[in-house]
């Protein structure tokens, strides 16, 4: 994939030092500032680039099982929670790996926030393809945490599977480690969100792209609500058959939400335009008529009342 598609880089286990990691920058990633979490010894390691050019850093918090920073993209208004994140793999540090991510939305409650990264856990046996079929105690806590955090897992459209053991037949073993994970309010906005696995040779993980369209870019006008399609004999039945249409899509039950939302926008903007013509421009132009209308009562109140002010004057 091309450096200019990125905007920001997630690595978990580095396994190198910061010298080493800085020679790597300088020499294929200079266009990008970075922070990492230096492994121990060669074990572990978390590594964030950005482009400077287009995502701003206003905080960053760092712990031995994650690095976290606020951003704020160029050109948006908002800021956002981002959080890279390599989860640790003995059980009893798992539990304390999530409390402290709790700790973390605490400290930022209202920012949108998005995580990724190798979690090192399942939610269930669904995400896991042969070795032992037991559900561990760690899939229930990581699956109650996102029911607490109000968090979504991005469902990747491609593939599902981010990790094996190279094996193959019966001893082969896969599972979903890696991910991508927002918050509810993030789904809720009128944004595109998407995720996709990436071919990768060199590792036993496959890398996870989230691409999320309209952060950071000038929006398009805001959908809004017209009362006149209230008073449409047909209105109420067209959302109904429209709600109910076979979008053909799978996730999760607030992606399937998000996605049948941005359904019925489109359908009522294609029925507005066909019912009502372009209200929209409509609304612009008469609103721009009554603007030149009263720009007129006011200057020909003002030369009134100078003409009044003079007749007076001479009536003196």
């Amino acid at each position: 994939m091309k450096q200019e598609t990125l905007d920001v880089i997630f690595i978990q286990e580095t396994k190198c030092s910061i010298q080493k990691i800085k020679e790597i920058h300088s020499k294929w990633l200079n266009r990008f500032e970075f922070l990492e979490v230096k492994a121990k010894n060669t074990v572990g390691g978390i590594l964030t680039l950005w482009n400077p050019q287009n995502i701003g850093i206003i905080d960053a918090k760092t712990s031995r099982d994650y690095l976290s920073m606020v951003i704020q993209p160029v050109g948006d208004k908002e800021t956002y929670l981002l959080t890279n994140m390599y989860g640790p793999q003995k059980m009893e540090d798992k539990f304390k790996f999530l409390s402290s991510l709790e700790d973390l939305r605490d400290r930022h409650l209202g920012l949108r926030w998005i995580l990724g990264g190798d979690f090192n856990m399942i939610k269930s046996l669904s995400e896991k393809k042969g070795g032992t079929r037991i559900t561990s105690k760690d899939s229930l806590a990581f699956q109650t945490f996102l029911d607490n955090m109000k968090l979504v897992d991005i469902i990747t459209s491609n593939g599902f599977f981010t990790w094996n053991n190279k094996r193959w037949g019966e001893s082969q073993v896969a599972s979903k480690l890696d991910r991508f994970i927002i918050s509810e309010d993030l789904m809720l906005i009128d944004k595109e969100i998407t995720a996709r696995v990436l071919l990768f040779g060199g590792s036993n993980h496959w890398p996870v792209q989230l691409e999320v369209q309209g952060i950071g870019t000038p929006r398009n006008r805001p959908f809004r609500f017209e009362n006149i399609w209230l008073s449409h004999p047909d209105f109420i039945s067209n959302i109904a058959t429209w709600w109910s249409e076979d979008l053909n899509i799978q996730g999760s039950r607030m992606f399937l939400f998000q996605k049948r939302l941005k359904h019925i926008k489109l359908r009522l903007k294609d029925w507005n335009k066909n019912e009502f013509g372009n209200t929209f421009e409509a609304k612009k132009s008469v609103e721009g008529k009554m603007k030149v209308l009263n720009q007129a009562l006011i200057t020909d109140g003002f030369n009134k009342d100078k003409s009044d002010q003079v007749s007076k004057y001479h009536q003196d």
